[in-house]
């Protein structure tokens, strides 16, 4: 086994699984109840700390507030251990999407640390998945690259196990080089190229792992014998697939199964014999592991395969060594989802090189090498037309920019020009205000000195508008009229002021009408005042309303009355 994982590793899988698998895992789970997720080989952790981010980051979008466990196993207690601590080194960065690292780790000197809303979700475990009773009652299990490394037989009792602790329409993710094998018929297939599966409810595998399947107490000798008679099916149902693997390989030239990424999937008799191991990152795919005159050949039928739907194609090649006769057939599966590629690898000897079939074709290398460089110089000139239409498309762009940019150029020079306006209007705005606030100022002199000059006069003035609205009164014509400060705004005729003299405002209507004045002798509180009432005339001589004037002359008149009683 090799530790290898990293955080989001084959991103655009993740992207299916947030937009599609969790949705519908969650949409099962509207009581709240617990989701169950079991990641074996977990190996330092990566893996799962990525589905708990996207389980959490749903989660918060939607508001939902399910309880989940994620299981995360593996048989190495130091890479559990490294995973537990939930510490990772700064270069992460390049594989964890920005959002979430800024969302769910702490940034450190020396790396990042998990934070606990996600470290909680996980439960790290030593566990076995081969011999040991697996985790139940699952949503979903994610064990991707680890089937890889184990042989044919332990990857369908892991499958098997996998299909019993799922739930009903539970969802298994397995990684890019995997495939269910005979388990095929117990998933549906919901995306082959992320390699995401649902389970199948009324499929029942034909291999259960001895540790997870508890043994029933029998009542009576029929349940017992119903029993038995169960498990010699299922041993026979193994001894049978024994039986047919001994037939193929009696039979079948050395062979191997490959699917559509030139992945292996099966191998039959010796067709080890004819791969070797690249030197390098270990890898499954055919074309690899094959010598480069034998790869070319077989990557010429499977071409030649591909366009001829399900007829088997022959070919054959003289090697240094050996003349090989190669088989390709493609396998079409019921949706063709799945698509593989049967090939078959016989050597020929000489005395059987006349049994050839005619449809053999013989392979000429040279040729081949001509026609996979014909395929890539045109595949090299698609690209090149792409890509001058691309750069076309660029310097289209380009200049829609230029042409943009010059527009923006242009209206920022009309913006600067706006400025320097706004800015002279301003000034202007200025030099308005502080003429205003002079004007204020002289106004509010104006009025002192009106103020001062009646009160210190003794002059009693009630100024009225056209209408004969009160717009002032002095306090010597307050005390005289009883009209206040709060009577200002207030028409003359709203007010009892007949009080001075019965004719008070008939006089006052008279003159607003007739614009003549009107001038009376007022006694009042044993006193006399000398009223007048004359139009309000402003410097153009036109009429803006009323003046009533009270001027007291009192001793003025006790004068002119003793003067008057003396004389004989």
């Amino acid at each position: 086994m090799i530790g290898v994982t990293r955080f989001f590793r084959d991103e655009k899988v993740f992207e299916v699984l947030a937009d599609s698998i969790l949705p519908a895992i969650f949409e099962k789970h509207t009581d709240k109840s617990e989701i169950r997720v079991w990641v074996p080989g977990c190996s330092t952790g990566e893996e799962a700390y990525t589905i708990a981010m996207l389980i959490k980051d749903y989660m918060l979008r939607n508001n939902i507030l399910n309880d989940v466990k994620i299981f995360a196993t593996d048989i190495d207690e130091d890479s559990l251990s490294y995973a537990s601590s939930g510490f990772y080194p700064s270069n992460i960065s390049a594989d964890v999407p920005q959002k979430y690292l800024v969302k769910y780790f702490v940034r450190h000197d020396n790396g990042y640390q998990i934070n606990d809303n996600i470290r909680r979700m996980i439960i790290f475990a030593r566990h076995n998945v081969i011999d040991e009773p697996p985790f139940s009652k699952l949503d979903m299990v994610s064990c991707r690259n680890l089937l890889i490394y184990i042989d044919l037989e332990t990857q369908l009792q892991i499958l098997s196990t996998f299909h019993v602790c799922l739930k009903p329409d539970g969802i298994l993710f397995l990684g890019s080089s995997e495939s269910l094998g005979k388990l095929a018929d117990g998933f549906d297939i919901l995306d082959s190229k992320a390699k995401i599966f649902k389970k199948r409810n009324r499929f029942k595998p034909e291999f259960y792992p001895s540790s997870s399947i508890s043994v029933p107490l029998h009542r009576n000798r029929t349940d017992l014998s119903l029993q038995n008679a169960g498990k010699l099916m299922k041993q026979g149902s193994r001894h049978l697939s024994y039986v047919f693997e001994d037939i193929v390989n009696s039979f079948l030239p050395p062979s191997v199964i490959i699917d559509s990424n030139y992945n292996l999937l099966y191998f039959i008799r010796n067709a080890g014999d004819f791969l070797q191991i690249p030197q390098g990152e270990m890898t499954i795919n055919l074309l690899r592991m094959l010598p480069k005159e034998i790869g070319v050949a077989v990557s010429s039928v499977i071409r030649r395969a591909e366009k001829k739907n399900g007829e088997i194609i022959s070919m054959e090649i003289v090697t240094m060594k050996q003349q090989i006769n190669i088989t390709c057939k493609r396998i079409v599966t019921v949706d063709d989802d799945f698509p593989c590629y049967y090939i078959s690898f016989a050597e020929v000897h000489v005395s059987d090189a006349v049994k050839i079939d005619e449809k053999t074709l013989p392979l000429d290398i040279s040729n081949q090498y001509q026609e996979r460089i014909e395929e890539l110089e045109r595949e090299i000139q698609h690209k090149n037309e792409s890509l001058q239409a691309t750069v076309e498309e660029l310097e289209t762009s380009n200049e829609e920019l230029q042409s943009s940019n010059e527009e923006l150029i242009a209206s920022n020079e009309e913006l600067q020009s706006t400025n320097e306006e706004l800015q002279s209007v301003n000034e202007e705005l200025y030099t308005v205000n502080a003429e205003h606030l002079r004007k204020i100022e002289e106004m509010t002199e104006l009025n002192a000195d009106y103020d001062n000059l009646l009160n210190n006069t003794q002059i009693g003035t009630l100024f009225l508008d056209k209408d004969l609205v009160i717009r002032k009164v002095s306090s010597v014509a307050s005390n005289i009229t009883n009209i206040i400060q709060n009577d200002i705004g207030r028409p003359l005729h709203h007010l009892a002021l007949s009080t001075l003299y019965p004719d008070f405002i008939k006089d006052v209507d008279h003159v607003n009408e007739t614009l003549q004045s009107i001038e009376r002798e007022l006694p009042y509180r044993n006193k006399v005042y000398f009223m007048r009432i004359v139009p309000y005339r402003t410097k153009e001589k036109a009429v803006k309303g009323i003046i009533i004037t009270f001027i007291e002359f009192t001793a003025l008149k006790e004068a002119v009355n003793a003067a008057s009683s003396e004389t004989p």
